[in-house]
């Protein structure tokens, strides 16, 4: 699992706040379970650090950024194709 262990506030969107991601922990959520391919998990754990989360991750309490983005484009897509105005809606 990982952990958001420090956060910013970079901006108010739709009144919700948008945070950056400062640094993160994981945390294992199974101790005592049988991995089949130990050097493959670790081979996988190590691609995964080389991620640096806290450059480029950005995060909402309660509503998915990329959803809320995604239908936005969907929607103006479709206003576009009907030749509809974007103030119908």
């Amino acid at each position: 699992m990982i952990l958001v262990s420090k956060r910013s506030v970079v901006a108010l969107l739709g009144g919700h706040y948008l945070y950056h991601c400062e640094s993160t922990d994981i945390i294992p959520i199974a101790f005592n379970h049988k991995i089949d391919k130990p050097a493959e998990e670790q081979r996988m754990m190590n691609v995964f650090k080389q991620v640096d989360i806290s450059k480029n991750f950005y995060f909402r309490y309660g509503i998915c950024c990329t959803h809320i983005t995604s239908t936005n484009f969907i929607l103006l897509a479709i206003l576009t194709i009907l030749h509809l105005p974007y103030s119908t809606i």
